[in-house]
């Protein structure tokens, strides 16, 4: 089942130091490939790996050697992937995910054909796309109805 916009968007970080040389200033140590996501407050972050760890995000630019911030798209199965895709101001459903050998998410967005993933795309929500179709409806009613 496909995540959340909400749930999508939760910041992510990996470890990207050797097994077991990632660690933090109190004496824990990371796993090499381990994905943390933020967990119920700011400090407190959810470990693939560990479950709850203590994390503090400004590790990651203080130590870029050890830890990479992730992109929403990044590191996700394709199951895990969003029904709607944003892109600017417009949305459409995302189909058929596909990652690449480069690790490129390629998708398939509405009358666009097929697409590859970039920074300006974000996750969207069914409402979101409902309003974009009914703005578009609404912005072509009023087109006829002025050229009447």
């Amino acid at each position: 089942m496909p995540l959340t916009k909400e749930q999508l968007l939760i910041p992510r970080v990996m470890c990207i130091g050797k097994r077991n040389t990632a660690r933090n200033p109190f004496g824990i140590f990371y796993t090499e490939n381990d994905i943390l996501t933020q967990g119920r407050d700011i400090m407190m972050w959810d470990s693939e790996d560990r479950g709850e760890v203590y994390f503090d995000p400004d590790w990651v630019e203080m130590m870029p050697h050890l830890f990479k911030r992730l992109k929403w798209h990044e590191k996700r199965d394709v199951k895990e992937m969003p029904e709607y895709i944003k892109q600017l101001d417009i949305v459409h459903p995302a189909k058929n995910w596909n990652l690449l050998e480069d690790c490129r998410w390629v998708f398939e967005f509405g009358h666009f054909g097929k697409q590859t993933i970039d920074d300006k795309m974000l996750p969207a929500t069914q409402e979101q796309y409902n309003n974009y179709i009914d703005n578009i409806r609404g912005k072509l009613n009023t087109y006829k109805n002025s050229n009447l």
